[in-house]
């Protein structure tokens, strides 16, 4: 059975969005490469890839199972004795392989070149800081999900080797693959095979629906499986509070995040979806636009709503929901793409339109970079007075600075560990003020989630000696 072709692309446009998308993915996983300090330090990416290497095994939240693909390369790193720049490298790197492996699936055994830029687009269009959140298993699923509707969506009559039942047999495959990923990935997904059938006019594909209906009986598992895990269940509880967030806007400040989001931080690819929702009307594909702008409403709604608790700018916690969006904008851009006459100004555009999506990306970097700046700063100037383990009380935090206080010391052990001109230390910062005296007796390993935790000697290395509080912090004073 003959699974890859070798002629199988016959125009130039096609060959021309392949070559895009192969230059994309340099770019995507090189940034894996060289970001992967801000990738991994900061908040839960700093919490599993601790884990992962202080406890030097497979580190799974909320019965995502998906860490089972990632991390299983750091850690063998680990057990042939790599250092711990070579292993949080791969770590970081492993998600860029993955995603460019789909891109490859998508355009030399889907044979869509179309789809491989929808790839491209989805993982970057509306993706900002939550691409510096290198363990996250959304990410994993905009990458699964958007290859899945590839499969689903695109014509098979150039497949050689594809029948129904093997159709069948990779939306299963797909579909287990999603299910232990993140659930809410079946938002943009429904919206986006809704499309499609408006789009290809497959009211009458019984095997399209019984393919649409396995994907929502994987989801309809999945929510059940939720509602056990506190985590989850408190994520879909959000919802029911519709009446009151839309009803009280000003006291929610949630909706002043996604408006400062949307002018100052993914405006071009806003720019870019209007622009391809207005080419899309000029051509009458009406119903496919009003589709399109459902689904971005009942995205955002779902953005609000999950999130209504903010009250400070954590750009990476909404992040990761607006970045589902580059799913549902990327499908526009597609469509316009292949409805435009000038394929030659389409390209110019497309390409415009994803260097400049890199270059937010690459921009988002230095507030990383500095909250790792702040931690050494501090933690230096205790070395330098003996110090290796620091406390510092919840208000001497910056949320604005520094975002996250919970998982500091993981961030910290690991920076300092990364740093050959400084030794091992830890901040721990008294996020909820419980028992700081006991904090200040006694002695810790290290003091994380109010818990001793016992250090990897191969990596981490702290001095027996009680923590020293602090009150002056270089991100305050």
């Amino acid at each position: 059975m003959k699974i890859i072709e070798q002629d199988i692309y016959s125009k130039s446009m096609d060959r021309s969005l392949i070559l895009l998308g192969h230059l994309s993915f340099v770019v995507y996983i090189l940034f894996t490469i060289i970001f992967y300090k801000e990738r991994l330090i900061n908040s839960d990416a700093a919490y599993y890839t601790f884990h992962m290497i202080n406890f030097e095994e497979v580190f799974v939240k909320h019965n995502r199972h998906i860490s089972y693909f990632t991390q299983w390369l750091p850690l063998l790193l680990i057990k042939m004795g790599a250092s711990l720049k070579t292993v949080m490298s791969s770590y970081s790197l492993i998600f860029g392989i993955w995603f460019y492996l789909l891109f490859l699936i998508n355009v030399y055994v889907f044979k869509t070149a179309k789809g491989g830029i929808l790839l491209v687009l989805a993982l970057i269009l509306t993706m900002r800081y939550k691409f510096y959140a290198g363990h996250t298993e959304i990410t994993f699923a905009i990458a699964v999900g958007t290859t899945l509707f590839n499969w689903i969506s695109i014509e098979k009559n150039k497949i050689s080797w594809h029948n129904q039942w093997i159709s069948t047999c990779i939306v299963f495959i797909f579909c287990a693959w999603l299910y232990i990923i993140h659930p809410v990935i079946i938002v943009p997904l429904l919206a986006m095979l809704s499309y499609n059938v408006i789009d290809k006019n497959r009211w009458l594909d019984f095997w399209n629906y019984g393919h649409i209906g396995m994907v929502l009986f994987t989801f309809f598992l999945r929510f059940k499986n939720v509602m056990d895990d506190g985590y989850e269940s408190n994520k879909v509880n959000l919802i029911q509070d519709f009446p009151v967030v839309f009803s009280n806007t000003k006291d929610y400040y949630v909706f002043t995040i996604i408006q400062d989001y949307a002018f100052n931080h993914i405006s071009i690819a806003l720019i870019g979806f209007i622009v391809a929702l207005l080419l899309l009307i000029r051509h009458l594909k009406l119903l496919s636009v009003s589709l399109l702008l459902t689904a971005t409403t009942g995205l955002i709604i779902l953005i609000i709503l999950s999130h209504s608790y903010l009250r400070a700018d954590l750009y990476i916690m909404i992040d990761g929901y607006i970045a589902m969006l580059g799913m549902i904008w990327g499908l526009a851009i597609i469509k316009a793409i292949e409805l435009n006459k000038s394929k030659k100004l389409s390209l110019i555009m497309l390409s415009t339109l994803i260097i400049l999506c890199y270059a937010q990306i690459f921009s988002k970097h230095t507030f990383f970079k500095q909250r790792h700046i702040l931690q050494k700063e501090l933690m230096t100037s205790q070395l330098e007075k003996g110090s290796s383990k620091t406390l510092v009380k919840l208000d001497r935090f910056d949320w604005d600075k520094l975002w996250y206080p919970y998982e500091f010391p993981h961030e910290t052990i690991m920076l300092s560990a990364l740093d050959k001109t400084m030794e091992n230390a830890s901040i721990f910062v008294d996020y909820d003020g419980k028992k700081v005296e006991e904090f200040l007796e006694r002695e810790y390993d290290m003091l994380a989630f109010y818990q001793n935790v016992g250090l990897n000697p191969k990596y981490f290395n702290l001095p027996k000696q009680k923590y020293s509080r602090v009150d002056k912090v270089p991100w305050k004073d």
